[in-house]
């Protein structure tokens, strides 16, 4: 006899909570895919695939093994998108502003910088997006996966050395990228 069979409550409530997160994640998936895209490129630009699939399995290992929603662990961890408690941000930067301004629906963000063409850069934005859907699809591969890493930064500068201070290892990615990206050792 399967638990099915002896609990059919318990079947039908654990089948109505699936369902409920379905439907829970379709409402929130443009959200998520809209921070998540702005996360890449504030970590990594527009053009870095395997870093944009190595941030993305970052954030979502550590935001299940903390049991938050994807969304406000990025918004925690990614410095571009990080806000105060009163709800300002932290970074006040131009880059920090047309980063945060990045759109689903790719219209030129408020802050874009003067001297580049939004036009040449929507299809890089476009993919961007796609990407991050493709995370919350399941259907983005991690590069790092042997390794689960939880950590990444710039491989030189005070993210390197703060990764050394606390004895995070350098995590080996099946494609290359940009970024360090760290596992620590427990």
């Amino acid at each position: 006899m399967t638990r099915a069979e002896r609990n059919p409550l318990a079947a039908i409530a654990f089948a109505a909570a699936l369902i409920s997160v379905r439907i829970v994640s379709a409402q929130e998936s443009d959200e998520a895919a809209l921070v998540l895209a702005q996360a890449f490129v504030a970590e990594a630009g527009f053009d870095a695939p395997a870093d944009h699939a190595a941030i993305a399995h970052v954030l979502g290992r550590n935001a299940a093994r903390l049991r938050v929603p994807l969304v406000d662990y990025a918004i925690r961890y990614v410095s571009l998108l990080r806000v105060n408690a009163d709800g300002r941000h932290v970074v006040q930067s131009e880059r920090a502003f047309w980063v945060r301004g990045l759109a689903i629906d790719a219209h030129r963000p408020d802050g874009w910088p003067a001297n580049l063409s939004w036009t040449a850069h929507v299809d890089r934005w476009l993919a961007t997006v796609e990407r991050a859907r493709a995370f919350l699809r399941g259907e983005l591969a991690d590069p790092c996966a042997r390794e689960a890493p939880q950590h990444w930064g710039a491989r030189t500068g005070r993210d390197m050395e703060r990764a050394t201070r606390a004895g995070w290892v350098l995590a080996r990615c099946s494609a290359g990228t940009r970024n360090a990206v760290w596992r620590v050792e427990r």
